[in-house]
């Protein structure tokens, strides 16, 4: 039993595993707001409503890099809880919005999608980088280097320190709008090139401890099966196991 948990049939948010050996789980279940739970031998509760910026109604968001680091993101904040010592960025005066994904690469190195207000005030979903000491704003969209423009989904990096991301790209019938989602990784200008030949029905990117990329989600076109970009030829052919 755990205290404080009152068991539902409702599935987990996000599970990982930190560079510690301990599982951490996002439960849905009401009764764990604002709660995450740990298991190193027994399960515990892990309070995040008491991080800075942990505000009432505030979509705080759970995430893992591959590098086991377990993070938090509230109200302008960013915060490494996998280790004693928490580590807590504050985000003001950054720029970046509520981050949504994050992936990290050596030397202390964060890859972020951030909500940002665009044109009209419509929020647009935007690339961030931290060298360790500071924050820059980069692209608000994936602009593919044929022209065509593409919505950031998710974020990950792989072993050799190169950037991927999902984006969906918008179409236009007479019955409407629709969007397709693709395998993409970024050049030095800042422009992406697409994995060509794989359409992904796809929310999830992840790096491996390998430094593997993996796509979860349905495989449209391309291999079936799960897919993954060996990380000794992450520019080269897609792959699945």
């Amino acid at each position: 039993d755990i205290p404080g948990y009152e068991p539902q049939e409702t599935p987990p948010g996000q599970v990982a595993v930190s560079a510690d050996g301990r599982v951490w789980v996002e439960p849905t279940s009401a009764s764990l707001q604002d709660r995450f739970l740990v298991w190193d031998g027994a399960w515990a509760i892990y309070e995040a409503g008491t991080l800075p910026g942990a505000l009432p109604g505030h979509d705080r968001r759970f995430m893992a890099t591959a590098d086991g680091a377990i993070w938090v993101s509230t109200a302008g904040w960013l915060h490494r809880v996998d280790i004693p010592d928490h580590l807590s960025l504050d985000l003001a005066g950054t720029g970046l919005g509520a981050v949504r994904s994050l992936a990290s690469a050596p030397g202390g190195v964060l890859w972020a999608l951030d909500e940002r207000p665009g044109p009209g005030g419509i929020l647009f979903t935007g690339l961030a980088h931290y060298d360790g000491a500071a924050w820059s704003l980069l692209e608000d969209r994936v602009i593919f280097d044929d022209g065509r423009l593409g919505d950031f989904v998710a974020l990950a990096v792989d072993g050799g320190g190169q950037v991927w991301a999902l984006a969906n790209v918008t179409y236009t019938t007479r019955n409407g709008t629709g969007f397709t989602t693709h395998l993409v990784s970024r050049n030095p200008d800042g422009t992406w090139t697409e994995l060509a030949g794989v359409t992904l029905g796809s929310t999830a990117l992840h790096a491996d401890a390998d430094g593997r990329i993996w796509g979860a989600g349905l495989v449209t076109t391309g291999p079936d099966g799960p897919l993954f970009v060996p990380a000794a030829d992450s520019g080269g052919p897609i792959a699945s196991d």
